[in-house]
């Protein structure tokens, strides 16, 4: 009979994980290092998630489209709402400063991009001439 699976390791794996890429950035992430701030060891890392994506975006992709799919039912966003190309346009100025470090991922920062992608970048005549032209 095999052991049953150890929860623990599960969320020191993820906590581990959000600190690192806090501290050194996703460019500097590790399995190693996951494995030695988390307690455990890269295989049983490994056989919980195969991929980086799987085991940090995934769940926060999940929420999000939950969360837009709210949005759009009680009317708050559009109803042919892109809920993939908004969840890129949130995450995209995020991972862009994380990779290349050019600036700093203030706290206000995710919040400001929110504001930016929700309220939109272009002004009404930007839109009407768009469409006339």
């Amino acid at each position: 009979m095999a052991r049953p699976r150890d929860e623990r390791i599960d969320h020191a794996v993820l906590a581990a994980t959000s600190a690192l890429l806090r501290d050194v950035g996703y460019p500097a992430l590790t399995m190693e290092a996951i494995a030695q701030r988390a307690g455990t060891t890269k295989p049983a890392i490994r056989r919980r998630w195969k991929s980086q994506r799987h085991a940090v975006w995934r769940p926060r992709r999940e929420a999000c489209i939950a969360s837009l799919s709210k949005g759009r039912e009680r009317g708050d966003l559009r109803p042919d709402l892109d809920v993939d190309l908004v969840l890129d346009l949130f995450a995209a100025p995020i991972v862009f400063r994380a990779l290349f470090g050019h600036r700093g991922l203030e706290p206000r920062f995710p919040e400001d991009v929110a504001r930016a992608v929700l309220s939109g970048v272009g002004t009404g005549e930007t839109c009407r001439r768009r469409k006339s032209g």
